[in-house]
């Protein structure tokens, strides 16, 4: 049976107090229909690792509903009002 995919809830990874740097504003993107800041211009990488999510194996990652291909997260930047969503590969059936 094929693997299915599960939307990961970001509630047990410890939400960093600020995330900008260098006096920077924040700006808003939702994660898996969670509201977060970050700052301007983050990766996926920089915004991935900085909610704890280190491992990529078993991850697609989706913005404004657009599978980016992992080679791509590093030089893809999130822009104000972004929709991410995240999803990590389950087995069962």
């Amino acid at each position: 049976m094929p693997a299915k995919g599960k939307v990961m809830d970001l509630s047990p990874f410890v939400v960093p107090k600020a995330l900008s740097e260098h006096n920077m504003p924040d700006m808003e993107v939702i994660i898996n229909h969670q509201k977060i800041s970050i700052q301007p211009d983050a990766s996926l990488v920089k915004v991935l690792c900085d909610y704890g999510i280190t491992q990529s194996k078993g991850i697609a990652i989706a913005v404004n509903e657009s599978v980016i291909p992992q080679k791509y997260w590093e030089s893809t930047s999130l822009r104000q009002g972004d929709r991410l969503t995240i999803i990590k590969a389950a087995q069962g059936g």
